[in-house]
């Protein structure tokens, strides 16, 4: 059988990226990326005769939640967007 209409095709046409259920945990990565950027560079700011191990430990913790961070706020943009 012939279909007139691609509905797939269709469906495809009206998504955009930001309606994607993906966009949230890319925004996650975004959101870990920048903290760890802020991090090493509060640490740079600090190294003048100052003990930086507070800004290391917050980036090892930074690091190690951040599987944690991603999938929330992944979770909590697809919940506000109700995806």
């Amino acid at each position: 059988p012939t279909f007139e209409t691609d509905p797939i095709k269709s469906k495809r046409e009206k998504i955009r990226y930001r309606d994607t259920r993906s966009f949230g945990y890319i925004l996650g990565g975004a959101v870990i990326i920048s903290l760890d950027f802020f991090c090493i560079l509060f640490q740079g700011i600090m190294r003048d005769g100052m003990d930086y191990g507070v800004e290391a430990e917050l980036l090892i913790i930074m690091l190690l939640l951040s599987p944690v961070i991603i999938g929330l706020t992944g979770f909590l943009y697809n919940k506000s967007k109700k995806l």
